[in-house]
């Protein structure tokens, strides 16, 4: 937990915002890095902690502002999407400029032209969010985590992010929580369709059942939300239990043509109005490729091999997650598709396998951490001739393509803003073996 702010010093003039999300300013020849801040703003600051380079800051007042400065939607926005205080505008300037810099500056890395997808929506896109469950005065309330600390909360009572459905069911289940005086859920998450015809509540606490809840939580709720179901997910010795408490345990997402079930601990991409612009892209260079053989190393749920097998002779894709590639399964079945083979475990174990095999496509979405050398030092001893990476963290992304550039040159780097008020960044890079 970080210690509580030393003092105030003197006005700040921030120069720049850096990824993640930090402003970036000069103090006695030192890099401040305070957590809110516009380029030229005036701003005042507190100490947080001092290292011997540089000081982290929490900034309490704004002394001069930006005419780029937006009033934020969300009360508890610091806690889940700082760049609310920004115009949408600057938000993909200011996260293109991350990625060159990134990428260039500290890798050695030439982008090219980086292509900016935005988001069609910029409130109301996720289709998912989980929240924890405080109590305070008796009563049960949504809340962050305070950005840097453990053990302080920021309430949230409307979240713009997500839909008014969203909210609404949220807010009566908590309605309902509260009356009946339920004490068992730890947090709550709900997901919700693109089309938003069904929803899903998860409830995470001890012990969850339908005896810890309100009579009829599940049936109530329905009949005035689109309900599909209500799961229950309580710990155990070797990881969590899923209870069903109402309905089923899983939605049905429609994209890019195909449908992709996914379930209460299953991933599925978060924006449910940029995501079909991503699969008609990496369907399009599958086209236009037409490769005889192709893998998925971080397949999910199969967002994107999925997508791949019409263009592909064969399909090969690869999930570790036991829930994934159980909801993997079910829709390389559900969608009719004969020429894609599941493989369970992970990426490293699977590689030298895959490219024995000879695939003519690999396309890669691995977590933040990126792909690493056990990922990459295999693609370099036998290069695949295309690699549509999608990467979550541009210094990951960086520090791999400078590996892999070794064998392949840089089609294109596209951003997709999958994440709008966040400091996220979403890219799909092209690599064509040299």
């Amino acid at each position: 937990m970080a210690p509580e702010p030393a003092s105030e010093l003197p006005p700040i003039r921030v120069e720049q915002v850096v990824y993640p999300g930090k402003s970036l300013a000069h103090y006695r020849e030192k890099i401040l890095f305070a957590d809110e801040g516009l380029p030229g703003e005036l701003i005042a600051v507190q100490t947080v902690r001092e290292r011997a380079g540089y000081i982290e800051a929490r900034t309490v007042r704004v002394l001069e502002a930006s005419a780029r400065r937006r009033e934020p939607r969300c009360a508890h926005y610091r806690a889940c999407a700082p760049y609310q205080v920004m115009d949408y505008a600057f938000q993909l300037e200011l996260k293109k400029s991350q990625v060159e810099d990134i990428l260039g500056r500290q890798f050695g890395v030439d982008p090219g032209p980086v292509t900016v997808k935005p988001s069609p929506e910029t409130w109301g896109y996720r289709n998912r969010a989980r929240f924890h469950c405080v109590r305070a005065q008796g009563r049960l309330s949504l809340a962050y985590h305070r950005p840097g600390s453990l053990r302080s909360w920021i309430p949230v009572r409307d979240c713009h992010l997500i839909s008014d459905r969203m909210n609404g069911l949220l807010a009566a289940a908590l309605d309902m929580l509260n009356a009946a005086r339920a004490t068992a859920v730890n947090e709550i998450e709900v997901r919700e369709t693109a089309s938003g015809r069904e929803s899903l509540l998860i409830l995470s606490g001890q012990k969850l059942g339908t005896t810890s809840l309100p009579p009829d939580f599940g049936p109530e709720l329905a009949k005035r939300f689109p309900l599909s179901g209500l799961i229950g997910i309580s710990p155990t010795p070797k990881g969590a239990s899923e209870t069903i408490l109402y309905g089923r345990g899983y939605l049905e997402n429609e994209a890019g043509g195909l449908v992709y079930r996914c379930g209460a601990r299953s991933f599925f991409q978060v924006n449910r109005f940029l995501l079909d612009t991503a699969l008609n892209e990496v369907r399009t260079v599958g086209l236009r490729a037409r490769p005889g053989r192709a893998a998925d190393l971080y397949c999910g749920v199969g967002t994107f091999g999925l997508a791949l097998a019409a263009a592909a002779g064969e399909v090969r894709g690869v999930e570790s997650d036991p829930a994934n590639a159980g909801d993997l399964a079910h829709n390389v079945q559900g969608n009719g598709l004969r020429n894609f083979a599941v493989s369970r475990g992970t990426a490293e174990a699977w590689i030298d396998r895959i490219l024995a095999e000879k695939p003519d496509l690999v396309m890669v979405d691995p977590p933040r951490k990126g792909l690493g050398p056990r990922i990459t030092g295999p693609i370099l001893e036998s290069p695949p001739p295309l690699i549509l990476y999608l990467s979550c963290d541009p210094a990951t992304l960086g520090r791999d393509l400078k590996i892999l550039l070794a064998r392949y040159r840089l089609r294109s780097l596209t951003l997709y803003d999958f994440f709008p008020h966040t400091p996220h960044i979403e890219t799909l890079s092209i690599l064509d073996r040299v």
